[in-house]
């Protein structure tokens, strides 16, 4: 279900159809509306969790394997000098 219903549409058809005595018939286009709102809803619930997920989740920031290595070695001569000192 891609567009929004013509919920007077489907109304004005499921009273046609009653008053034509089929209810059964309005009872499955009932039910099969139902199931693929709950379908769509599900489809968008799911959409939101990963947007969310997304925007707040937890993320690992990346680190250029150069820069570590800068780092370490940067570090690892002020060790040096701290213990030549």
């Amino acid at each position: 279900m891609t567009s929004a219903p013509d919920i007077k549409g489907i109304s004005e058809h499921l009273r046609k159809v009653i008053g034509d005595g089929r209810v059964d018939e309005a009872l499955g286009m009932v039910e099969t509306i139902l199931a693929q709102l709950r379908a769509r809803n599900a489809e968008l619930e799911l959409q939101v969790m990963k947007l969310r997920k997304h925007q707040f989740g937890q993320r690992s920031e990346k680190v250029d394997p150069d820069q570590l290595a800068l780092f370490i070695a940067q570090a690892q001569a002020e060790s040096k000098q701290i213990d030549e000192a």
